[in-house]
């Protein structure tokens, strides 16, 4: 059996015997434009809605439309297919930085430097914030 974090258990799962990879494969350090927080109920009440969201990203000449990304899975980092997604093109490191809508709020995963000072330009045209998983300010 393989567990969340890729170890391998022994038939009985209660023993790990082996691991793939370690915990910090899956490390991440996410921001979230929103105009709520995470604690007041996932922005119910001021929600980002997707059409609102296409409309900010579509506006961005340093943004494209992805429709694979990578992802990091238990049999190493691969591109996987999936539903389109707008991502910043303009990271320092050349590689592009998927910006997930996820029912109310827009997502980054892995939030560096760089990527938190455009998710600050980006909060403008929705009115929102750059926030971390405390709901801390960024």
């Amino acid at each position: 059996m393989v567990g969340d974090d890729s170890e391998v258990y022994d038939g009985d799962g209660t023993q790990v015997i082996s691991w793939q990879r370690g915990s910090a494969a899956f490390a991440t350090d996410p921001r979230y434009l929103t105009r709520g927080t995470s604690s007041s109920g996932l922005n119910r009440d001021a929600a980002i809605r997707p059409g609102e969201w296409a409309a900010v990203a579509a506006a961005q000449p340093d943004f494209a439309t992805m429709r694979r990304v990578e992802a990091t899975l238990p049999s190493g980092v691969r591109e996987i297919p999936c539903l389109p997604v707008p991502a910043w093109m303009g990271h320092p490191s050349g590689r592009p930085v998927p910006f997930y809508f996820d029912r109310d709020l827009i997502e980054v995963r892995i939030a560096d430097e760089p990527t938190i000072e455009r998710m600050k330009q980006l909060s403008a045209p929705p009115k929102a914030k750059v926030l971390d998983d405390e709901d801390e300010p960024a």
